[in-house]
């Protein structure tokens, strides 16, 4: 006869619960409703080593930015404000400000370079509603330099599942720099936005999904169960913009994010994004971003 196994008790095991406390846990409900919806899609993550004379001519961000200084000195300005940047200096820059940067010659810069899509349930840029600064001091062994530099590696390789894997990596990334340095942030009370966004999302996700044939402005409004005024107004109300400046974003965000990538010509790009014509496209990309989509694709920063 087989002896009788005995079951499991809590006097076999002990949970641990003695971890380290994170340095500030966001308390207020507005902050975890966001955290809870945060999103981050279209990344590309590069570690650059610079030349003694690189400079990056002052340009339009394409996406969300994040540049982590490894090593060396330099400066960065952004929307004309300007910082001197070192070791452990993380700068952060919203898609469609304007940034510039230049190393020191006798201290080239070396630095990771994250480019991504974060937003708030796939809508409202994370920027604009949490408030980060332009610039934060980290320490070099902090969990999101691993995680940034696991991110360049990823997107360099480019192993089976390594455009979701970076995803979850510059997501996780963000969240610590949220627990760690949320004392810091300047998160904007904006309830009324935040709640339209789940109204909007049918609408929003469609326009994300076929950037070459967008869904004509009725077809949209019905999809948020509003009539066509009043879908501009609450689409105006969250994103701070109206459909069609909204619908040019996305587009100008993913041809940026193409021509990052490479393996495109600008004629596939601009298909891609619904413009029939390059001209068309090349001009409208010059003035939304700041360069032409090729010279974009040659700084490749």
């Amino acid at each position: 006869m087989n002896a009788r196994r005995p079951s499991a008790t809590t006097s076999q095991f002990r949970l641990r619960t003695d971890y380290a406390a994170y340095p500030v846990q966001p308390g207020s409900e507005s902050i975890t409703r966001i955290l809870e919806q945060l999103q981050v899609r279209g990344v590309s993550a590069v570690h650059y080593r610079c030349a003694a004379h690189w400079t990056m001519p002052r340009r339009k961000a394409g996406a969300d930015t994040l540049l982590l200084v490894l090593d060396g000195r330099g400066q960065v300005s952004i929307d004309e404000r300007d910082y001197r940047i070192s070791p452990g200096r993380l700068v952060q820059v919203q898609m469609g400000s304007r940034l510039a940067a230049v190393t020191d010659p006798d201290a080239p810069l070396s630095f990771l370079l994250i480019h991504a899509t974060a937003t708030v349930a796939g809508a409202v840029p994370v920027g604009s509603v949490l408030g980060f600064p332009d610039l934060l001091t980290i320490p070099l062994d902090h969990p999101v330099r691993s995680l940034l530099e696991e991110a360049c590696r990823a997107c360099a390789l480019r192993p089976p599942g390594w455009e979701r894997g970076c995803e979850a990596l510059v997501l996780m990334a963000l969240l610590e720099l949220v627990r760690g340095f949320g004392a810091l942030l300047a998160p904007l009370q904006r309830p009324r936005a935040l709640a339209g966004i789940t109204r909007l999302l049918p609408a929003l996700d469609a326009m994300r999904t076929d950037l070459a044939t967008p869904l004509p402005m009725p077809d949209l409004a019905r999809r948020a169960g509003l009539s066509q005024p009043q879908f501009r107004r609450v689409f105006h109300q969250v994103l701070g913009c109206s459909p069609v400046a909204y619908l040019r974003r996305l587009r100008m965000e993913e041809a940026c994010r193409m021509l990052r990538q490479g393996g495109f010509t600008i004629d596939q790009v601009s298909r891609a994004v619904g413009y029939a014509e390059p001209a068309f496209f090349h001009r409208t990309f010059t003035r939304l971003i700041g360069v032409t989509p090729g010279r974009w694709r040659e700084q490749g920063v």
